[in-house]
């Protein structure tokens, strides 16, 4: 979030939202939300956050199901 705000703001090509609507998936859901309000940008863009928000619930539902040994991994 902080180097397309600093594109952003200098004016150069910026980084797409699917891209960085991919960064979360990928689990990078905190650097996401805590760079969005950390540099204060996208944070009024509503249609922004429900794909970044859906991707946090993903992994926090993988991470609980991996504790309560809903599923386990090869190898367990």
């Amino acid at each position: 979030m902080g180097v397309d705000k600093l594109l952003a703001v200098m004016g150069w090509d910026r980084i797409s939202e699917r891209t960085l609507h991919i960064i979360p998936l990928l689990g990078g859901f905190w650097g996401i939300i805590f760079g969005a309000f950390l540099f204060r940008h996208k944070i009024s863009k509503r249609e922004f956050w429900p794909p970044v928000l859906f991707a946090a619930a993903l992994w926090v539902c993988l991470f609980f199901a991996l504790v309560f040994g809903y599923i386990r991994l090869p190898g367990s």
